[in-house]
């Protein structure tokens, strides 16, 4: 059988060095398919708002979906290769506080400073010695009462995504995962720090950004039409009988049907006096 080598943070910071030069590359980030959808799905449930952070943004592509509006909007990186193109994407954007990078934890934050943290597709790379650590992270840098917003692949078989080197006779998951999340998994792991738990679910997160509009034109298709149309008209009847934007709404439970991304949205709990 071939080598299954541990990833440690050297090859873990290698490994994604690489994939920030190639931008080519770029179009596979979870953040470049879904960034949309995100947004807004953060802004209907009403935790879009302060001061916010993306924890491991990447190259920065839910921050296109984030500027230009009514938030200060910061950005973290592991990786300081990833800083030069994030650079370029937020120049001369409103609401930008900038990009800091660490190659070590605590992040260079001040405790209860962020009204929202995302952190995207990140939870699943991390190596067994970081786990703990990085969720005792995202608990100190949400202010009491504010939320984190987390995806991951749900109930992902890693093995079907190993790839095999024939220089090293290795193999390995193709994009650094390390490992697999279920809804119960996920619950547990946020309660077990300390977080709230307000909403964990495998959703299709792309069917909220292409309910919200129907550009670019040659993208329609048949069954999109009908998903905004079903989408709109659930909207009117959330605003004519005040069901707002809570995950109970109509147009929430309409779009978030069962899919392959695991959605978590969970709150460190207010201070009590």
């Amino acid at each position: 059988m071939p080598n299954r080598p541990q990833w440690t943070l050297t090859e873990t910071a290698r490994f994604w060095s690489y994939w920030a030069k190639r931008p080519v590359l770029h179009q596979e980030y979870f953040s470049y398919q879904v960034g949309r959808s995100v947004a807004v799905v953060a802004e209907r449930i009403g935790v879009l708002r302060g001061t916010v952070l993306d924890y491991g943004c990447g190259p920065g592509f839910l921050l296109d979906h984030l500027l230009d509006r009514d938030l200060a909007l910061h950005g973290f990186e592991f990786s300081e290769t990833y800083a030069e193109v994030v650079a370029r994407r937020t120049a001369g954007r409103h609401g930008w506080q900038g990009l800091r990078t660490a190659a070590t934890l605590p992040t260079p934050f001040a405790d209860g400073q962020f009204d929202l943290v995302f952190c995207l597709e990140t939870l699943e790379h991390l190596i067994d010695d970081l786990v703990t650590p990085v969720l005792q992270e995202l608990y100190r840098l949400c202010r009491p009462g504010g939320s984190v917003f987390i995806t991951t692949p749900h109930r992902e078989s890693l093995a079907e995504n190993f790839i095999y080197c024939p220089f090293c006779d290795s193999e390995f998951h193709k994009i650094q995962h390390q490992r697999s999340f279920t809804a119960d998994s996920m619950r547990d792991l946020l309660t077990a720090h300390g977080f709230t738990v307000n909403y964990c679910a495998p959703v299709t997160l792309r069917r909220f950004q292409d309910a919200e509009s129907l550009f670019p034109l040659r993208t329609i298709r048949p069954w999109r039409l009908r998903l905004w149309a079903g989408y709109r008209a659930l909207r009117v009847l959330d605003m004519l009988t005040g069901a707002g934007r809570g995950y109970a709404s109509r147009t929430f439970q309409y779009l978030a049907q069962p899919g392959n991304n695991l959605l978590a949205i969970a709150q460190r709990p207010p201070e009590t006096r």
